[in-house]
């Protein structure tokens, strides 16, 4: 029991860590217009390494942390968290997730779920329009940006958890 909690406090802990680096640098890095989302590579990391019950509080938090950091009064990543958490969680059952290429997969189709249903969000909410390519193309660059966030924080939150066993 205690185990369990300590490796809630050290996941919830490594959460804000990853949160205050979002805003204070990686905000402020552009490569080709995209920037890194660590946010996001850390719940799809968190699918990888923890249980469907954790992983979906720990979603669920970081959704709730990013939209009170970024003003969001629409739960817009709690609800982008929690659903990319869920359709991910369905793949652990038929993709091995425990080597480094799943890192790969994993972040490339979080990622690519998470920017189109950011979009779609933003379409139903702000009524913004995009053209389908300029999409395909927003979606290719956060991918291979995103992959290498996902691989350090995977090995990271692999020895936070397996410390903790």
């Amino acid at each position: 029991m205690l185990k369990k909690v300590l490796t809630y406090i050290l996941n919830i802990v490594f959460l804000l860590i990853v949160v205050v680096l979002q805003l204070k640098v990686f905000n402020n890095i552009h490569v080709f217009g995209t920037k890194v989302n660590l946010v996001a590579c850390y719940v799809i990391v968190t699918i990888m390494v923890n249980s469907f019950k954790r992983q979906v509080y720990l979603s669920m938090l970081a959704g709730i942390l990013t939209d009170l950091v970024l003003g969001h009064t629409l739960a817009k990543y709690l609800v982008i968290f929690t659903m990319l958490s869920i359709i991910l969680e369905s793949m652990k059952n038929v993709y091995k997730q425990d080597t480094p290429f799943s890192v790969a997969v994993y972040t490339t189709i979080g990622v690519a779920i998470f920017e189109v249903l950011t979009l779609l969000i933003n379409i139903f909410t702000e009524g913004l329009t995009i053209g389908i390519i300029a999409c395909v193309f927003a979606v290719i660059e956060s991918v291979l940006i995103n992959i290498l966030a996902a691989y350090v924080l995977f090995f990271v939150m692999a020895k936070i958890n397996k410390g903790m066993e």
